[in-house]
């Protein structure tokens, strides 16, 4: 992983539970999309559009912020790498 600047949301433990941040693994990368599973819907995949999908890759983990808008639609933003320290040991495509 290339070395990153992290945003103060990102460093702590309560401050990610705060601001709904969770680390999701790379799946895949498409065009100019990256694939990711979501929490609120872990039978599927969501794609996450970024304007340089080179600087990423699959296996790799990002951090992003998740929120449901309603029933069926949510909103992602996001927000870069994971910090290290929040990369799940377990390989798992979600850490919280």
């Amino acid at each position: 992983m290339k070395s990153c600047k992290y945003e103060c949301r990102q460093l702590s433990a309560v401050s990610r539970h705060k601001n709904y941040i969770s680390a999701h693994k790379i799946l895949d990368i498409q065009c100019n999309y990256l694939v990711v599973r979501l929490w609120c819907n872990k039978c599927e995949t969501e794609r996450i559009a970024v304007p340089t999908p080179e600087e990423y890759k699959t296996g790799e983990y990002i951090d992003l912020v998740v929120l449901r808008m309603s029933k069926t639609s949510w909103r992602v933003e996001l927000i870069g790498y994971t910090p290290q320290e929040f990369i799940p040991a377990d390989d798992a495509d979600i850490g919280f």
